[in-house]
């Protein structure tokens, strides 16, 4: 099963000038007994949620998201280079 789920508040969005793709940097608070600190995750939005998301997400604002992930890699200077994303399937605007 590939399933995620995340709450935290928005520090980026990127449209790529495209109705078809947003990008969400999302930021994720984690608290322990011996630390606290902000993960980031990049979100991506396709075709439907990017058009009906497009206009409504604002950095600053908490967000909920469901989805999966998805890994890349790519070349450069000789180094393969890692990343895991997640791709939204349903977005939940937590205030107004």
């Amino acid at each position: 099963m590939n399933q995620v789920v995340l709450v935290g508040k928005v520090l980026e969005v990127s449209d790529y000038n495209s109705d078809e793709l947003v990008s969400v940097i999302v930021g994720v608070e984690e608290t322990n007994e011996y630390f606290t600190r902000l993960q980031k995750f990049q979100i991506f939005l396709w075709e439907n949620l990017a058009e009906d998301f497009k206009a409504k997400l604002k950095e600053g604002m908490h967000i909920g998201v469901k989805g999966r992930l998805s890994d890349s890699n790519h070349l450069s200077d000789g180094k393969v280079t890692y990343h895991c994303n997640v791709i939204a399937e349903k977005v939940t605007l937590l205030e107004a």
